[in-house]
C-alpha cells in the first residue's frame, strides 16, 4: 500500500478494501501464515464469501484479478513466493510426460506404477482411477483430480482398456540410462528445478540422490490428503469392491467422499 503513491484515490481505497476484506475472510490465524502457503483454494473461497454478499461479478473481477493479484505478483517478483515447481516441470515436459507428472502429484503414486497404467484403469464417467501397485501387489481406487481429467480431454481415448494411458513410458525401467529417473531428471534440468544432492554415487554400481525427484510426488499434497484416517476406511471400503471386479458398482457417497478428498488438492496455476 505504501508504494500506491500515483493512483487515484477511489483504485487506493479499492485496494485498502481487498486488503482489508481478504484479512478478514482468512481470520486472526491464517493471517500469519506465509505468503506462499495461501493457495488456490484461500481464493476460491474469498471469491464465493463475495459472491454470498451479493457483489457483482465486474466488482468480484476488479478486487481479485486487478487488485489482490497485484499484490503477489509483486511478492513473487521480489522472491517473497518461490514459483511453482510442478508448474515449471510441466512446462518443459511432453504431453506423456505431462500426464504422469500430474498424476504423480494428485495420487502419489510411484512412477512405474503410472508409466503402465491402461486407459481401462481410467473410469471417467465415476471420476475414479483403479490400479494394482506392482511392489506391494494392493488394489488402489483413488479419485481424478480435475488437472488430471484436463489432460485426459486433449488425448485421444483408446477404444481398447489394455491401451496405455501414457504409451511412451510403458514398459520402461525405472533405472538406467534410458530409464523414467534419468528422463525426469533431465527434464528438471530444464525445468532449472534442483533439489540438494543426498548422497553422492559411489562405485560403478552406485547412484546419487538428489532431494527432488519423481518420489517426491508421494510426499506432496496428495499424500496429506489420502492420509486421512476416515478417507483410508472408505478407500478400503471402494477398493473391496474394486479387488471383487464390481468397477462399476461403487458405492456412491464413498465415491464422491474420494472425489471431494482429491478436490482438495490445489490445482497447477496456468500463468
Amino acid at each position: 500500500m505504501a508504494g500506491k503513491t500515483e493512483v487515484s484515490a477511489s483504485t487506493k481505497l479499492g485496494y485498502n478494501q481487498v486488503v482489508r476484506e481478504f484479512l478478514a475472510y482468512l481470520g486472526p490465524r491464517r493471517r500469519k501464515r506465509r505468503l506462499e502457503s495461501i493457495t488456490e483454494a484461500d481464493i476460491r473461497g474469498f471469491v464465493a464469501q463475495l459472491e454470498s454478499e451479493g457483489r457483482s461479478s465486474g466488482t468480484i473481477t476488479k478486487l481479485v484479478r486487478k487488485y489482490l493479484s497485484t499484490a503477489f505478483e509483486k511478492a513473487r517478483l521480489r522472491g517473497r513466493i518461490k514459483f511453482n515447481p510442478v508448474r515449471a516441470i510441466l512446462r518443459n515436459a511432453d504431453p506423456d510426460w505431462q500426464g504422469a507428472i500430474l498424476l504423480g502429484f494428485t495420487t502419489g503414486a510411484r512412477m512405474q506404477d503410472i508409466a503402465n497404467l491402461t486407459w481401462g484403469a481410467v473410469d471417467i464417467t465415476a471420476g475414479v482411477l483403479t490400479f494394482t501397485q506392482r511392489k506391494t501387489g494392493r488394489r488402489t481406487v483413488v479419485g481424478l483430480h480435475p488437472d488430471v481429467l484436463e489432460w485426459i480431454s486433449t488425448r485421444e481415448v483408446s477404444d481398447d482398456p489394455r491401451a496405455f494411458l501414457l504409451p511412451t513410458l510403458a514398459g520402461r525401467s525405472g533405472a538406467g540410462r534410458n530409464g523414467l529417473s534419468r528422463a525426469f531428471e533431465s527434464i528438471m534440468r530444464r525445468a532449472e528445478v534442483q533439489g540438494r544432492l543426498i548422497r553422492e554415487r559411489k562405485g560403478k554400481k552406485g547412484r546419487s540422490l538428489r532431494g527432488l525427484s519423481f518420489h517426491s510426488f508421494r510426499h506432496s499434497a496428495a499424500s496429506a490428503v489420502f492420509g486421512q484416517a476416515a478417507l483410508k476406511e472408505i478407500t478400503r471400503r471402494v477398493t473391496a469392491h474394486a479387488e471383487k471386479g464390481e468397477v462399476g458398482r461403487y458405492i456412491h457417497e464413498d465415491i464422491e467422499a474420494l472425489k471431494a478428498a482429491t478436490a482438495l488438492i490445489p490445482r497447477i496455476p496456468k500463468v
